[in-house]
């Protein structure tokens, strides 16, 4: 009798494992494949006096940048960036635009409803930057060095080396 009950037990425990690692991956796909990850895509680069960003996709802004010695944390999303306390106004930033109100407006007007939203924190820190995802990240938060002219791609899914 106690072969079969260790071959029950065994196929118990078998079927008990894919039930679990079924479920489980369900539940990572669809926590990854949600509506709130935004698309985007940022280069990051340390000058001797700057911290330079760049957006390839996904924002309203084409280049931001700020003193690569002033360690508070600032905001970035797809309007721009700002210093994270909520009473700082916005830093500056810039959106290319055509030549041309009328056409420029127009681009403009299509390019916000193509944009997601998406929010991080970005804190400069003597040796590199560290980040905390507030919306549209699959990322809760990372850090990494940030030498003079390393050069940096965020997006959606987290950090790498370019």
């Amino acid at each position: 009798m106690k072969p079969i009950s260790v071959l029950k037990s065994s196929i118990f425990c078998t079927f008990f494992a894919f039930f679990l690692a079924g479920n489980t991956t369900g539940l990572i796909a669809q926590e990854w494949s949600s509506d709130d990850v935004a698309d985007f895509v940022i280069y990051v680069e340390r000058t001797e006096t700057q911290i330079v960003m760049e957006c390839a996709r996904g924002c309203l802004w084409s280049r931001v940048s700020f003193p690569a010695y002033k360690y508070k944390p600032i905001a970035i999303n797809q309007w721009g960036m700002k210093e994270w306390d909520d009473d700082a106004e916005e830093q500056g930033f810039t959106v290319e635009k055509p030549e041309g109100k009328i056409e420029a407006d127009k681009i403009l007007i299509e390019k916000i409803e193509e944009v997601e939203e998406f929010l991080f924190k970005l804190t400069p820190k003597p040796m590199g930057i560290s980040l905390e995802g507030e919306k549209g990240t699959q990322w809760t938060g990372t850090e990494f060095s940030l030498g003079l002219h390393d050069r940096w791609k965020i997006d959606n899914r987290g950090v790498g080396l370019q």
